[in-house]
């Protein structure tokens, strides 16, 4: 199925959240041959990513621009992805622009993930892999820069 140009959304800024730092490291290697890696932004906890968004919303510190597509682990101590989602899901203009991806290593975390699944939020189990995130790509129409 050929995509039409103006239904695609063009995204050329990456988060990564994580708090186990060689899962946070891989995906960022990963990611890495899908995007510069200067626009592939890893932090290591929901606490620190919402710190970044809220940050980047009011205008301060560098701009890196906003970050439309979020790969967030699942089960993090202290805030959790699913807390990440309804910060961005209660951030003003915020929901309808970013897509995330929760991970988890868990199977039970899917069924978890039915009350927060929204058409721009989508479950897929870890580990990352490149057709994961190519599978990702078409299902969003995503287009990569």
């Amino acid at each position: 199925m050929k995509h039409n140009e103006k239904r695609m959304k063009k995204i050329n800024t990456v988060l990564i959240v994580d708090d186990n730092k060689s899962t946070l490291q891989l995906n960022k290697w990963l990611l890495e041959d899908f995007f510069p890696s200067d626009s592939i932004y890893a932090i290591p906890s929901a606490q620190e990513a919402v710190h970044f968004i809220q940050n980047l919303v009011n205008g301060q510190g560098q701009n890196p621009g906003f970050p439309l597509l979020i790969f967030c682990d699942v089960y993090m101590p202290g805030m959790s992805g699913w807390d990440l989602v309804s910060f961005i899901q209660s951030a003003n203009d915020l929901d309808e622009q970013i897509f995330i991806v929760l991970l988890s290593a868990y199977a039970q975390a899917e069924n978890a993930g039915d009350n927060c699944m929204g058409k721009n939020i989508v479950y897929m189990n870890k580990p990352l892999t490149d057709e994961n995130v190519e599978l990702i790509k078409s299902s969003f129409d995503l287009v990569f820069e």
